[in-house]
């Protein structure tokens, strides 16, 4: 790896043992980290053909990352075509040459692989993350799919109706869905042609596409000279030079496309169509949207900046970070802690050509949205005239440079996103320390110089989402600029096909054309060393060595959530983790946000069903500053009543807009009948809220907040000894007590499941479909063949509801089965869909039958083997990162099943046969399970009385 000191190291030991008593500041340790250090040894090239490749060593796991990205998007769709570049997207799994309708992802996913795709408005990328060994495999599907397209007209149709059915779940059924996909980034760049239309298009114009213009589609921007190819892991370079030559190095190049952006320059500025009176600044485009489906009204504001690249954009980059990124942004200090909105939110949304600074907020039930549009518009006044100070945008640096880092290095697909982002709009990923440089530049000067221009002088656009009303769109300027002649270099390219001395550096049957390759060599893979240790008052702990990045995260788990409080005062736990880091005795809510963000650090706290979580995630050199803000806000919170106050009006408001969403309903309403006598079915409303007052909050955290009832799980760049000698600093005084048994639980059976319960939802363009039934908990062995059984049905592309409803049907976007093991007691299994309201019936009996097929018929041989195949290799995929191995290993401790058992998963699930996976899916996959279906009574009820009793359920039950 290309690095100069990856593994940051620590003060000398005498320095570590320095004891700086929890909550008062320790002075920063911050390294001056350098990106430079952190971008892996790699290699760039090009094919004869054109294709662009770009391979990086990263050998800390036996993982492959592979990344395909066409230069073609959104900003691409022929005229009257909208959404032509996302279809096209969906069609390219539709089957080659060589490769089948359903099989791309069936291959993979029978090695463990992962494999998705996206569009975006000037790309379109397609991944595949995989054991090392298996990159042959990767290679073959996606050369097999850039070389041909093999696509029927009713694979074509199908696929379509897919496309659909994805718009009405993303566009047309959610609250704000339309505001979010349809204008919120589009509106603004009217008559700019390459970024004015949606990405996801229109139903006509997806109606109006057909095959033939695919096809057209494929060979005009699908080719080698049109691609770049990343891929990143545990590799060796020759080999895949090797293996890349004889993949792709063989398909013709094409004529080549001009790129859009050439062809479109930017306007010189948008329309102005007002201007403020109070304030001078210049209006853009003003719309107003109405959605039924919302609780509560939305403004978003936005103005067209510059792309990455532009010093513009960086400055304009830390104003959205100091605006709203963070507990110590000032939206967040200024507006939500004071309880004056819901949310409020800044952030620059990239394109290779226009981007666009987007400022959006929501009130407080009950409140109005003048009152947050009038609290945005203050602090952006503010900015303007005063700019910001020079502690701000050291944060925003900071949190920005530790985010870099770990995006670069999370993961070796992270890796290759990054790379093709950079090579794609600046030529190199070498480009990102430049990119650094560009940011660490900018001054507090720049900061409100770049404010007075963008957030006034440059038009703002107004997008206000109401719930009744009239809609008003802005009218269309027509076109700002008109398409210019770009000229074409002559290019000299041509395929090559690999060599016989490149191809003796393969082993046998790695490369084949018409059907899956032999994988290399298989790599060993191995769990990452972990260690336990514990305190004198009982705090147990487990470790995790991680020096990938530069980072330290700490969770500390405390036991006792929702099931230990009363059915009358639930919300309770959650409500503490929103007002646990909100003051402590040492230090109020600013403080401990300044404090831990000067760092580039964060913490947040979170409530389950059975364990809360408080975390904290630090740059690794300022251990001492992460270990003493943990430590503070868990032992000395001081609960304020006026964060309490803010919070629970949060929790109310967030509540009122949870009821707006179908799946939400769904789950409660599941949850009801599956759980009628037991705590696991107990359900915050607006009544249990209501009951709760702080001084539940100080009796709960003086109750179950002890060291003998708390799992610590520290993972990281440091060593074993400095995480004992921080624990036991922080940590070794705390007192251990008594802890009431909450995990005592009195039987239960589930409830009514003789009808159908149909939740009305007027309007809804879905059905949400949920079916399932009381499973197994977790300790129980059979939980390993209800796992392969419930891979079999429902477990991504290759399940079966996902054929059935999806790739034969085009019933929906998604359909997948899951299995909730419960943490100490019994828990679920259940199978969710979202289906068009034309096909709710008819999904529902297909799941019925899938249903009833696995509990009865043993799993075919191959299937089985593929599922178990998919199993285990996403548990080798899994240890690429070291934090999930120990969030894993902490829920085996916290459910009561030996740390053993996680390393023993790949032996358990080997060893299930189609006699096990029969007998478990027999007897925890019931013949009467419950029937859930969010959506439109006026229209799916007909059709689900055809199956049985139908019971209209009101959305909003007490």
């Amino acid at each position: 790896m290309n690095k100069v000191n990856k593994s940051i190291s620590w003060f000398l030991g005498a320095l570590l043992l320095t004891v700086t008593p929890p909550g008062i500041t320790a002075v920063s340790t911050t390294a001056t980290l350098n990106v430079a250090d952190y971008i892996p040894a790699f290699v760039d090239y090009t094919l004869s053909n054109g294709l662009r490749v770009v391979l990086a060593k990263d050998d800390s796991a036996p993982v492959v990352a592979v990344n395909l990205w066409y230069r073609v998007g959104a900003a691409n769709d022929p005229p009257k075509r909208s959404g032509f570049a996302h279809l096209f997207e969906h069609i390219m799994f539709g089957g080659s040459a060589n490769v089948g309708k359903g099989e791309f992802d069936a291959y993979l996913q029978a090695i463990g692989g992962d494999s998705n795709a996206s569009t975006n408005p000037d790309y379109t990328d397609y991944w595949q993350i995989l054991p090392a060994n298996q990159l042959p495999l990767a290679l073959w599907l996606e050369s097999d799919r850039m070389a041909s397209l093999n696509i029927t007209q009713e694979a074509f149709d199908t696929e379509r109706q897919v496309v659909i059915q994805e718009f009405n779940e993303r566009v047309l059924n959610p609250p704000y869905g339309r505001t979010n996909n349809l204008y919120l980034t589009t509106t603004p760049l009217r008559g700019y042609l390459p970024y004015e239309r949606p990405m996801i298009g229109s139903i006509e114009d997806l109606n109006a596409a057909t095959l033939e213009e695919a096809k057209a589609f494929h060979r005009k921007y699908y080719i080698p000279n049109n691609a770049t190819l990343v891929i990143a892991g545990d590799i060796d370079f020759e080999q895949t030079k090797a293996l890349v030559q004889a993949y792709f190095g063989d398909i013709p190049p094409g004529e080549p496309a001009v790129p859009i952006l050439k062809q479109y320059p930017l306007p010189a500025q948008f329309p102005v169509t007002k201007t403020d009176r109070k304030t001078g600044c210049k209006i853009g485009y003003q719309d107003t949207i109405v959605d039924p489906a919302i609780e509560l009204p939305q403004v978003n504001y936005s103005v067209v900046v510059p792309p990455r690249g532009d010093r513009d954009f960086y400055a304009l980059t830390l104003l959205a970070n100091i605006l709203g990124s963070g507990e110590s942004s000032r939206f967040e200090q200024k507006v939500i802690r004071k309880g004056l909105a819901s949310s409020a939110s800044a952030e620059v949304l990239e394109n290779m050509g226009a981007s666009l600074f987007v400022i959006s907020g929501t009130p407080n039930e009950g409140e109005s949205l003048e009152s947050v549009q009038s609290l945005l518009q203050d602090q952006l006044r503010k900015v303007i005239a005063k700019g910001v100070t020079e502690a701000e945008l050291a944060r925003a640096k900071k949190m920005i440079e530790i985010d870099t880092i770990s995006e670069l290095r999370g993961s070796v697909w992270n890796t290759t996103d990054v790379f093709q982002r950079f090579i794609y709009q600046f030529g190199s990923p070498q480009a990102l320390v430049k990119d650094m440089e560009n940011l660490n530049a900018v001054t507090s000067a720049d900061i409100q110089k770049i404010a007075k221009t963008y957030l006034c002088e440059k038009p703002m656009n107004i997008l206000i989402t109401l719930k009744t009303g009239q809609e008003v769109l802005a009218t269309y300027p027509g076109k700002l600029v008109e398409p210019i002649d770009v000229p074409i270099g002559v290019q000299s390219l041509k395929p090559r096909s690999a060599t016989p001395e490149e191809l003796a550096k393969l082993p046998d049957g790695a490369v084949s054309r018409t059907q899956p390759p032999k994988p290399l060599p298989a790599k060993e893979t191995k769990l990452p060393p972990y260690q336990t240790f514990s305190l004198n008052n009982g705090l147990k702990a487990i470790f995790i060595q991680d020096r990938e990045i530069p980072k330290l995260q700490i969770s500390l788990f405390i036991r006792g959530s929702d099931v230990a409080v009363p059915a009358n005062k639930q919300g309770l736990p959650q409500l503490l983790a929103d007002v646990i880091t909100q003051g402590t005795i040492n230090a109020s809510s600013t403080e401990i946000a300044e404090r831990v963000e000067s760092v580039g650090g964060a913490m947040e706290a979170d409530a389950g069903l059975e364990w809360m979580t408080v975390s904290a995630d630090f740059p690794s050199p300022d251990s001492q500053v992460a270990f003493n803000s943990l430590a503070d806000v868990v032992l000395k919170p001081t609960f304020p009543q006026s964060a309490f106050d803010v919070a629970k009006s949060q929790m109310l408001t967030n509540l009122s807009e949870s009821e707006t969403n179908p799946a939400w309903l769904a789950s409660r309403q599941f949850t009801r009948i599956a759980y009628p006598q037991h705590p696991y079915g107990f359900i915050t409303s607006t009544e249990t809220l209501n009951n709760l007052t702080r001084n539940d909050l100080i009796k709960f955290h003086n109750t179950f907040f002890k060291p003998n009832n708390s799992l610590l799980v520290i993972v990281g760049d440091i060593t074993l000894a400095q995480a004992k000698v921080e624990t036991e600093r922080v940590f070794g005084n705390w007192q251990s007590g008594k802890v009431p048994n909450f995990l005592t639980y009195p039987p239960n059976r589930m409830g009514d499941t003789s009808s159908i319960y149909l939740i009305d939802r007027p309007g809804a363009e879905q059905a949400t479909i949920l079916i399932g039934n009381l499973g197994l908990d977790a300790r129980n062995p059979e939980s390993y063949p209800l796992l392969v059984a419930n891979t079999v049905l429902g477990e991504g592309p290759s399940g079966r509801l996902f054929k059935n409803l999806r790739v034969d049907k085009g019933y929906t976007y998604s359909a997948v089965s899951e299995l909730n093991d419960g943490s100490n007691d019994v828990g679920t299994f259940f199978v969710t869909t979202d289906v068009g309201k034309q096909y709710t019936g008819d999904a529902v009996l297909e799941i019925i039958k899938e249903l009833k097929t696995i509990r009865s018929q043993p799993i075919p041989e191959k299937e089985l083997a593929a599922s178990k195949g998919l199993l285990l290799g996403h548990f080798a995929l899994g240890l690429e990162t070291p934090a999930n191995v120990a969030y894993a290993l902490a829920s085996y401790q916290l459910i009561g099943l030996p740390l053993e058992d996680y390393q023993n998963y790949p032996q358990k699930i080997a060893q299930v046969s189609q006699e096990d996976v029969l007998k478990a899916a027999a007897t925890y996959i019931s013949s009467e399970p419950i029937i859930i279906v969010v959506g439109d009574a006026s229209l799916v009820k007909s059709q689900l009385e055809k199956l049985g009793k139908v019971v209209v359920v009101p959305a909003l039950l007490p």
